[in-house]
């Protein structure tokens, strides 16, 4: 995606991005903020379908903008048929992100 999408180009200089990967990509920018997480990994060992609200457990992880608590309350309201697994998701990569930021 990297390659595909000029999203270094288009952050802001000292501006985050969250990556989706198994790999370190820390090195793809030195003016960013760059957090790599494994959300595929994560999502494929809780519930597969849950890719998303990964994401944006690592989003909420990264920025602070939300607690996680109200996160996952809101995942109980859109995703009533999945909430535990959702949930799980999202807490787990939120705690990843976390710790790398720590």
């Amino acid at each position: 995606l990297l390659s595909a999408v000029n999203i270094i180009g288009e952050t802001k200089p000292k501006g985050m991005i969250i990556i989706n990967s198994k790999h370190d990509q820390s090195n793809v920018s030195r003016r960013h903020h760059i957090i790599s997480v494994d959300v595929n990994q994560v999502a494929n060992q809780i519930f597969r379908r849950g890719v998303n609200v990964g994401l944006l457990g690592a989003f909420v992880g990264a920025t602070r903008i939300l607690q996680i608590k109200s996160l996952t309350t809101a995942i109980s309201t859109r995703f009533p048929k999945y909430v535990e697994e959702n949930q799980r998701v999202a807490e787990k990569v939120y705690e990843l992100v976390r710790k790398r930021l720590v």
